[in-house]
């Protein structure tokens, strides 16, 4: 799993005292329609991106959402402390990673990287993610025929402070083309299948009930 603390911790801070622009204590928006270059990088803000918008940087946040609008194109995201909100038809070129917060990706969505949290759910309503999804402490849907062309991981803790809980992975009507690999041994997890839900890979250190 790329390590969410470089991308935000140390690059954002990194950014300030290089001088380059980061709203501090506010968000950023952009309009729908609007078509923006470079990245978005906030502190104690949101990101809102509109309709029909096309940011072409990576947009980051340290403690707040970022909202993409519906049919828009965006870059790498990432967030501590928020959640990921992706409207219909959107195209993500590249990663989608979150510490403390969940993603939810609608119809249409396209992401062609991973999807990563540490603690928080990832949610995937008739999405499509071509690499991997990856959680520590957080559960994962995927339902109105998702697909996950790559592996779905449930990451090994590490330090003798990790919390330990049983996870659920559900899976209805949709697809995953890789594996699903728990790689924690003391963390539980069940792999629900419904309504024609397939994984075409094998399915290591988790329960499995079909419905």
């Amino acid at each position: 799993m790329k390590i969410l603390l470089i991308t935000l911790l140390i690059v954002i801070p990194a950014l300030l005292l290089a001088g380059c622009k980061i709203a501090v204590n506010e968000g950023y928006r952009v309009e729908d329609g609007e078509t923006a270059s470079g990245s978005k990088n906030t502190i104690n803000g949101m990101i809102h991106i509109g309709e029909n918008a096309d940011v072409k940087g990576e947009c980051r946040s340290l403690n707040g959402n970022i909202d993409v609008g519906p049919n828009s194109l965006v870059r790498d995201l990432a967030t501590i402390n928020g959640n990921v909100r992706i409207g219909k038809e959107t195209i993500v070129k590249g990663d989608i990673q979150l510490i403390n917060g969940n993603v939810h990706c609608d119809a249409g969505v396209k992401v062609q990287g991973c999807v990563e949290t540490i603690n928080g759910s990832i949610i995937l309503d008739g999405t499509h993610v071509e690499k991997d999804l990856s959680t520590y402490n957080g559960n994962i849907e995927l339902s109105e025929n998702s697909i996950v062309s790559g592996n779905i991981y449930i990451k090994e803790k590490n330090g003798s402070g990790s919390d330990y809980q049983d996870l659920k992975i559900e899976i209805d009507n949709s697809t995953v083309e890789g594996d699903i690999i728990n790689e924690e041994p003391d963390t539980g997890v069940t792999v629900y299948l419904t309504n024609g839900a397939r994984v075409k890979g094998k399915i290591v250190d988790a329960k499995v009930i079909e419905k």
